[in-house]
């Protein structure tokens, strides 16, 4: 009883670590906010907090268009020259904007300028998983969250107002690369749970960042195969995952058919 004790106290004192870690890096990208106050003449339209960066009005468009029913395949709005398609489904940040906007009944502005900090804030966890999943020890792992929380170039790609995909275009890679190693190490059934989440990763990392397919898909390609490489030295079924293989490649090419119009 003494020794389950020490270790629920040791998976406390490792979640409030956590927590701290994600709530600094939520502070150091919001601190701006009383500068904005501030000069609401320059980071305020119509009292609705504006973008720092001019794709997030692209964004921020389609996540209008989502929230009132108006997404359609062609941009209405740029019909000079070829007409324009808009990506189908919609980019994940700009549903999970609209989505989140609808749920609590706040301006999409508001939304977006707090979504790049949080999202990027989350790193933390990601992180710590995947330090310990390759042997890192507990107070090395919470170091490389903190590090990667307070990373400059992430940090600037995830300050208040920055709304793009930089935050996922980071996390998701990470979160790969741990389901798929965390595939390779388990031995029971439950590893296929790891690996239908890694795949989901790159599924929604797609809708995500969907203008950069070959980039999504080779940071995808590498720890995929290798896990599988790895797996099929170990099991003699190699028929299952042969057909998981097959399988996802047949849903990303028709997922791919659609994503191009």
């Amino acid at each position: 009883m003494f020794e389950l004790s020490n270790m629920l106290k040791e998976k406390y004192l490792i979640v409030f670590s956590l927590i701290v870690v994600i709530a600094l890096g939520l502070h150091v990208r919001s601190e701006d906010y009383s500068q904005w106050q501030q000069n609401k003449k320059i980071f305020f339209v119509d009292e609705e907090p504006a973008m720092i960066n001019g794709d997030g009005y692209y964004y921020l468009r389609l996540a209008q268009d989502i929230l009132h029913d108006k997404y359609h395949v062609i941009d209405e709005k740029r019909l000079v020259g070829d007409r324009v398609k808009r990506p189908v489904p919609a980019p994940l940040i700009s549903q999970i904007t609209a989505l989140t906007s609808s749920f609590f009944g706040a301006s999409l502005e508001k939304i977006a300028v707090l979504l790049s900090p949080i999202l990027g804030s989350l790193i933390a966890i990601i992180t710590y998983l995947l330090t310990r999943a390759v042997g890192v020890g507990v107070i090395g792992s919470l170091v490389a969250s903190l590090l990667s929380v307070l990373s400059i170039t992430f940090f600037e790609r995830t300050r208040l107002g920055f709304y793009d995909t930089d935050s996922m275009n980071v996390i998701f890679p990470l979160m790969e690369s741990y389901f798929f190693l965390r595939f390779t190490q388990i031995k029971t059934f439950n590893r296929y749970y790891f690996l239908i989440a890694g795949l989901s990763s790159f599924l929604l990392f797609l809708i995500w960042w969907n203008q950069a397919y070959i980039v999504v898909f080779a940071t995808f390609v590498v720890p995929f195969l290798l896990a599988l490489w790895h797996c099929s030295k170990q099991t003699t079924n190699i028929a299952l995952l042969s057909g998981i293989l097959l399988i996802f490649v047949t849903l990303l090419s028709m997922l791919l058919f659609r994503l191009d119009g």
